[in-house]
């Protein structure tokens, strides 16, 4: 970014063409980074915040929550940017298929996510009373968190609990590769740990924060040619990830960020 900027600074570039198949992935003020990276350098970061980012305030300042004015932005953004939709480059492909499998915790994980559940009302209730109500909400949403591991694995709070007693949807999987080839399966889960997990029961790939590019690059590969199944965290494939072999993606849980 600073060698191109120092380049456009300098007018050494006379045509820019950005290819991206995720312009906004955390926040809006990553789209300003690509009008910036684009040529359109008649708005500040500082003007484009304060006319397109919902902001709260924090210990260091402020924190970017949201976008405002969506549809001033996306008339804005039609001027320079082309949209290409798979139906449109590749008609030939046949249309995903979406599932929503609903799966009920396990007794021992029910009764644990309704401990934790009492727990934390107990922890955010002090909190509410206090005067920083911005800190209080990122303290809230990050202890929320454990009840989203419970219901993926409560092993993850509580390592001594048998796993086939501990995730439904371990036990889902565990049915699903009884009926189906792990090859050319990518599953997706916010938890390392949850990852780490799934990867040494059913010896899949694992691609998380930790991994090499170069091992990176053959797993996909790998999953591509339907050779391996891999899991992988969802935080460690947000970009420059391609996988037209994968067969059936899973995600065992959304992604989210206090």
């Amino acid at each position: 970014f600073r060698a191109f900027k120092k380049l456009h600074e300098k007018n050494l570039i006379k045509r820019i063409l950005l290819l991206t198949g995720t312009p906004m992935q955390n926040n809006v003020t990553e789209l300003w980074s690509l009008l910036y990276l684009s040529g359109i350098d008649n708005i500040t970061y500082y003007q484009f915040i304060e006319l397109f980012a919902k902001k709260i305030k924090a210990p260091w300042g402020y924190k970017i929550i949201g976008l405002k004015n969506k549809k001033l932005l996306i008339k804005a953004l039609k001027t320079i940017m082309i949209r290409r939709l798979r139906k449109d480059v590749a008609p030939s492909l046949p249309p995903k298929v979406f599932e929503i499998i609903k799966i009920p915790m396990l007794p021992l994980q029910k009764q644990m996510y309704d401990k934790v559940k009492v727990m934390l009302k107990e922890e955010v209730l002090p909190l509410l009373k206090t005067s920083n109500g911005n800190l209080v909400i990122n303290n809230i949403l990050v202890k929320m968190l454990r009840l989203k591991q419970i219901a993926d694995d409560a092993s993850l709070i509580e390592p001594n609990i048998p796993l086939d007693q501990a995730s439904n949807k371990i036990v889902f999987l565990e049915d699903y590769f009884k009926l189906n080839k792990k090859e050319g399966v990518f599953i997706f889960t916010q938890f390392k740990s949850f990852a780490q997990k799934i990867a040494k029961r059913y010896s899949l790939g694992l691609i998380d924060g930790d991994i090499s590019v170069e091992e990176r690059a053959k797993l996909v590969n790998q999953l591509n040619e339907h050779k391996i199944g891999v899991v992988a965290t969802t935080q460690s494939v947000t970009y420059g990830l391609d996988t037209p072999g994968a067969l059936v993606e899973i995600f065992l849980d959304r992604l989210y960020n206090p």
